[in-house]
């Protein structure tokens, strides 16, 4: 039985974007890191104990050389 949501990601060409959608909303986004070995990056909106994250291509190489960064890549069409 699911009993929560942790968080949700939202995948984008860029976070500059993801500035743009909080902006929009009336919410602050704040900028995450990168994630080692990924060559990806994030930023978040927080609600409590939960948050939004989006998702960005920060190092298209080394997306390139990850399973998940491929497939990010693929669904943005940058694969």
């Amino acid at each position: 039985m699911l009993t929560g949501l942790d968080h949700a990601i939202v995948a984008l060409r860029s976070l500059d974007a993801a500035e743009r959608i909080g902006e929009a909303l009336g919410l602050h986004v704040t900028r995450g890191g990168e994630q080692p070995g990924r060559g990806t990056h994030n930023a978040i909106i927080r609600f409590g104990a939960d948050y939004l994250e989006f998702i960005a291509v920060a190092d298209p190489t080394l997306a390139a050389s990850t399973a998940p960064g491929r497939a990010l890549q693929a669904f943005l069409g940058q694969g």
